[in-house]
């Protein structure tokens, strides 16, 4: 029974993926209780750079050169963001360009299509301003990543996961909650 939700062997290199990503872990979870979106890209960038860390002692390369892209993107967002800009389009195509060119290097088989197109979800859905469409993007990039995780033996990434699904879930409930109150304030007016 084990044997079946632990990989074969448990290497050093295993045991210190996952210590990483659950530093990893904890400094996500903060990020998703501050206040603005700028301090929430700063924990990205700060997760980002531990998780592709986490996946490097894996043995996933694709999957660790895809979030320090994905940490290139959350760099890229929080300096728009803190000028009060969007993202251009064409800067979105070519970040999502990058980790489809990093996947055809470093394919090694089909499993690779969840993280890859979760990332290109994660980024075109960051461009979205209504946050309740944003929130759904999010949650599908999730759980494609969930299932990755779950395949690659990757608990600390799973525990994340499934606590971003759960924020997410939250998120998506106060949003549509806030939204029917706005809408009843402006028919009793």
């Amino acid at each position: 029974m084990l044997a079946s939700i632990f990989p074969e062997i448990i290497t050093t290199n295993y045991i210190i993926s996952q210590c990483i990503g659950i530093c990893a872990l904890i400094i996500v979870c903060i990020g998703y209780f501050l206040k603005t979106r700028q301090n929430f890209f700063i924990t990205q960038i700060i997760g980002n750079c531990l998780i592709a860390t986490s996946y490097f002692f894996l043995g996933t390369f694709f999957t660790c050169i895809g979030v320090a892209i994905a940490c290139v993107r959350s760099i890229i967002f929080y300096v728009y963001e803190k000028k009060g800009k969007n993202v251009p389009w064409w800067l979105i195509g070519i970040i999502c360009m990058v980790i489809i060119i990093n996947c055809i290097i470093f394919w090694s088989g089909p499993l690779d299509l969840l993280p890859l197109t979760s990332l290109m979800i994660f980024t075109i859905a960051f461009r979205i301003k209504n946050d309740l469409i944003l929130k759904s993007f999010l949650l599908l990039a999730c759980f494609m990543f969930t299932t990755f995780t779950i395949c690659k033996y990757d608990y600390s990434g799973l525990i994340l996961k499934i606590f971003e699904i759960n924020v997410i879930i939250i998120a998506m409930i106060k949003i549509y909650i806030n939204q029917k109150r706005k809408i009843k304030a402006i028919i009793k007016e």
